[in-house]
């Protein structure tokens, strides 16, 4: 069955379908069920992710789509055109170290945040399954010690539903994690590398005096509920805020 073909079937044009053989757009759960329809095999099958690490095109698009960028933009940054970013995300081509470097310089991130997704921005799903992985938990495994399928397990780790928060307590119970490493709603990893590394270019350059001065500066901020990380109070309360508007 050719593409085409294939999207006629399920009532999107190619261009989608496309978009969802790359990873650039996740389907709704209803297109998945289309999908297994048209195709006769099982829906888990599709839910069903492999356990393995995000490739460097898949990283590549997280970086550029966490920071608002189109191809075209990251295009400029690493010195290439925005097609030959279209071929890095879709796993056609491997980017030049150079490329790569430009990248991690512009946004302050180390080389392997691009190489193998160190220090990348996850979703809440992808910090589900990393914990899982950890754990040495299969989905089925983990959805039999939540009480639920491993088709519910499956739709989390790939986005297509959010956990409520006392679910998220149960689900990091169950996996030996802190509630704060799954409830992560803290500033982007891109803000906090490139404002760690702007902090300590700056440090290097002052006096003892004016470190000693930045350390206070810094101590009074973090004391000011407005530049604090959140707690796991104030995670709690977003999180039901969002539950409440969805």
């Amino acid at each position: 069955m050719t593409q085409t073909e294939l999207a006629e079937k399920m009532g999107v044009n190619r261009a989608t379908l496309s978009k969802y053989e790359t990873g650039e757009v996740t389907p709704s759960l209803k297109q998945f069920e289309k999908l297994t329809d048209v195709l006769g095999i099982p829906v888990e099958d599709i839910l069903k992710q492999e356990d393995r690490e995000m490739t460097i095109g898949e990283n590549i698009r997280h970086l550029r789509e966490s920071h608002g960028m189109t191809q075209a933009e990251l295009g400029q940054i690493a010195g290439v055109t925005d097609k030959a970013v279209s071929t890095w995300e879709a796993n056609l081509k491997v980017p030049r170290m150079e490329a790569v470097r430009r990248m991690a310089d512009y946004f302050g991130v180390p080389k392997s945040a691009i190489l193998d997704g160190t220090s990348v921005r996850k979703t809440t799903g992808q910090i589900i399954k990393a914990a899982r992985m950890r754990a040495g938990l299969t989905q089925k495994e983990l959805g039999e010690k939540l009480g639920i399928t491993y088709q519910t397990v499956a739709q989390w780790e790939n986005d297509l539903r959010k956990p409520k928060i006392e679910t998220l307590r149960r689900i990091a119970e169950a996996l030996g994690e802190e509630f704060n490493s799954l409830a992560d709603v803290g500033e982007d990893a891109r803000t906090g590398g490139e404002a760690l590394r702007r902090i300590t270019q700056a440090y290097e350059r002052l006096t003892d005096e004016g470190r000693e001065k930045a350390a206070e500066i810094i101590e009074i901020m973090a004391g000011n509920p407005e530049y604090r990380r959140k707690t796991e109070e104030d995670i709690t309360i977003i999180i039901l805020k969002d539950e409440v508007t969805m």
